[in-house]
């Protein structure tokens, strides 16, 4: 955090995984850490993770 003219500007940082996983069935889940499952139980065959990380600045007066 550090002092502006207007208030102090600090950050929020966030991690984000999101993982899909694939069967031979055709069927498809996906799963966001921290939010949980979307879909069916399937037998995996393919999993992709993908992960984004960003910072959003903030403001308090």
């Amino acid at each position: 955090m550090f002092r502006h003219d207007d208030g102090f500007v600090t950050h929020v940082d966030f991690d984000i995984a999101v993982t899909e996983s694939t069967s031979k069935d055709g069927g498809a889940k996906l799963s966001i850490a921290g939010v949980g499952k979307i879909g069916g139980d399937l037998k995996q065959d393919t999993e992709t993770v993908s992960r984004v990380k960003f910072r959003v600045p903030l403001q308090l007066k």
